[in-house]
């Protein structure tokens, strides 16, 4: 995970889904879509999508898969 230089310039929501990715790359884990939803309080995986795409496009996290049923891996 890339070192967050604007991390206290981010949405309040978007920097708690990094924080909860990078507890899991901290502990060797990668993040699963279910439980990041679930631990973030939201209702359906579009709504995480709405938080993942900013930090994408940050450069914050990578996204790949998801299409067609594919498993989103989050880095």
């Amino acid at each position: 995970m890339p070192k967050i230089s604007c991390r206290d310039e981010l949405p309040r929501r978007q920097r708690q889904l990094l924080e909860l990715i990078g507890r899991d790359a901290q502990n060797g884990r990668t993040p699963v879509v279910a439980e990041l939803i679930h631990e973030m309080g939201l209702a359906r995986e579009s709504s995480l999508t709405s938080l993942l795409l900013p930090l994408q496009r940050k450069g914050l996290i990578n996204v790949e898969g998801g299409v067609r049923g594919r498993q989103r891996i989050i880095s």
